[in-house]
């Protein structure tokens, strides 16, 4: 009699941690896609706000241009340039398998 108090006890107790886990999850996957939808507003002002504010597009210009600057320089450096060469072979090989499977 006193196992069965105890099994059951067990029991009441797991199906209120899965229903426990259950809204917790929701509220996790509720929370995430307001914070999902937030960034996406924020994305959009920013953008609506480097078009429209002069000092924030010049800004803005000016850090496209040195990081072109800078990707340049970092590329043009021995040890990145056999990674780039690298990348561009298996690049060519991926390109290649995936015109044999549509054969």
């Amino acid at each position: 009699m006193k196992k069965n108090k105890i099994i059951i006890g067990l029991s009441i107790s797991c199906l209120a941690v899965v229903a426990l886990a259950g809204t917790v999850t929701a509220q996790l996957d509720k929370l995430t896609k307001e914070r999902n939808s937030l960034e996406h507003e924020m994305h959009k002002l920013r953008v609506e706000l480097i078009k429209t504010d002069p000092e924030l597009k010049l800004l803005h210009e000016k850090i496209l241009a040195m990081h072109k600057e800078l990707a340049i320089k970092i590329d043009n450096k021995p040890a990145m340039r056999k990674l780039v060469i690298k990348a561009a072979k298996l690049d060519a090989k991926i390109e290649e398998v995936k015109s044999q499977t549509k054969k």
